[in-house]
């Protein structure tokens, strides 16, 4: 199991005390399964297939007359020509999903960048 570091205080200090959090939440899950934190930044905001940033979807409404556009908070979207999702036409992607996705992919980078270079090894 994944989990952001955002809330835990990871890393942080305030008025020369370490900041504590999340701490409990852990322990329970670790009973049961494997249990690693990874950063969670911009996490909702980077296409998972190209890593460019995505934005939330707009939509459109009429409001009294005029048609007004807004933002859908629950999903985004790729707007890059270049990525595989928006040649497919699979831009549109759950946002909740979408981030948990990104956080396991960059935990994914950051194991495999702390494994020894194979080559090493006779």
């Amino acid at each position: 199991m994944l989990t952001g570091t955002a809330r835990t205080g990871f890393g942080s200090r305030i008025g020369g005390h370490a900041r504590r959090g999340g701490g409990r939440m852990r322990k329970e899950h670790q009973r049961h399964c494997l249990v690693a934190m990874t950063d969670e930044y911009r996490s909702s905001k980077t296409c998972v297939l190209c890593l460019s940033q995505a934005q939330l979807i707009r939509g459109c409404r009429i409001v009294n007359g005029p048609i007004r556009t807004f933002r859908l908070n629950g999903s985004v979207e790729c707007v890059d020509p270049q990525c595989l999702s928006f040649k497919v036409g699979y831009t549109i992607k759950a946002r909740d999903t979408h981030s948990a996705a990104t956080i396991a992919s960059r935990y994914i980078e950051l194991a495999l960048a702390r494994l020894p270079d194979p080559s090493a090894f006779p």
